[in-house]
């Protein structure tokens, strides 16, 4: 039997010239500075960040804060719901 202190996968990915393919930028300052420029935005994440179960009390509240801020426009016309989905919150 052999034993080896090597991984038997590669240590970091490397692109096709065999150098470090460079980490992937986080898209999480671009969120927070999105959600500190929108207090709308901020009070959805609240909702949704919850620890418990959202019913459908916090659901409608999204939809509305959502609907609020697409207005003209209509949330199935954007192709984010079916006009008969996003009917079931009026």
């Amino acid at each position: 039997m052999r034993l080896s202190t090597r991984p038997a996968w590669p240590a970091e990915d490397n692109g096709p010239d065999g150098e470090p393919e460079p980490e992937p930028q986080s898209p999480w300052p671009f969120r927070f500075a999105l959600a500190a420029a929108h207090p709308e935005l901020t009070e959805a994440l609240k909702i949704m960040g919850r620890v418990q179960p959202l019913g459908w009390v916090e659901l409608n509240k999204v939809h509305e804060i959502v609907r609020d801020e697409v207005h003209p426009k209509k949330i199935h016309e954007l192709g984010w719901a079916t006009k008969a989905d996003d009917s079931a919150f009026t």
